[in-house]
């Protein structure tokens, strides 16, 4: 009886050396690895003293940064509108290298009262956006508190199919129009960024449906897609 347990004991041992053994060729051969740091040197997350002079108010409204609500570092730029008046960004950093077949936008958005309505962006050459031709267009919904992350292919989400000029034109300038049926509100805007390379997995939400792109069953990307399916059996009157 007694052989037979220290058997079982050394073959016990045994296994936990081979094992310790197994762990540290593994940590030999995989050493830990290192990750960059995040890259924040095209991204517009608002930090500086002053707000970027690229920013301009159309028919009332003000900008201004603020600290109360904030993604990254300790500031966000909060536009107020009232009775109609728009937001324009006019030649931003990377705005015009962005319009290529991946070419988009990144930006979060912090909204304190949710509306049944949508928050529109337009973009274009500042002659076509003053005369209300808009090269890119899409619509964001604004029925959520708190922070979004918008992530926006110019030619797909935001294809405007009622334009006709040049699609290669360069971008110089980005509109954003507040809900019709808000008279007067605020957003706070941060870590915008303008992308030659957006990447592909992008996922839709209740924000931003995608009409875009194809979002359905047979993509990687469908969560939202499922939310909208109804159930196909009826429902038990009780569960156990």
């Amino acid at each position: 009886m007694m052989n037979s347990t220290v058997s079982k004991g050394r073959k016990h041992g045994m296994r936990l050396l081979a094992a310790a053994l197994l762990t540290a060729s593994s940590l030999e051969a995989f050493p830990e690895r290192t990750f960059a740091a995040d890259d924040y040197s095209k991204t517009e997350s608002f930090e500086a003293p002053a707000l970027p002079s690229t920013w301009s108010v159309e028919n009332g409204g003000t900008t201004a940064l603020s600290s109360k609500h904030y993604k990254h570092g300790s500031q966000s730029m909060q536009w107020t509108w009232s009775n109609g008046s728009k937001l324009r960004d006019t030649q931003p950093a990377n705005l015009a290298a962005a319009n290529v077949k991946s070419g988009g936008m990144k930006l979060w958005i912090y909204n304190e009262n949710p509306v049944q309505d949508q928050v529109t962006f337009n973009f274009g050459k500042t002659a076509e956006i003053n005369s209300g031709i808009f090269h890119y267009t899409f619509k964001m919904n604004l029925n959520f508190k708190g922070w979004r992350a918008v992530w926006v292919k110019f030619r797909e989400e935001g294809r405007n199919p009622a334009y006709t000029q040049n699609p290669n034109e360069a971008l110089e300038t980005m509109q954003i129009v507040p809900p019709a049926s808000v008279p007067s509100g605020s957003l706070y805007f941060d870590n915008l960024e303008f992308s030659a390379s957006m990447v592909q997995r992008r996922s839709a939400d209740y924000q931003m449906p995608k009409p875009g792109i194809n979002v359905g069953g047979g993509t990687w990307d469908n969560v939202y897609y499922y939310s909208q399916q109804q159930p196909t059996m009826p429902l038990p009157s009780t569960i156990t």
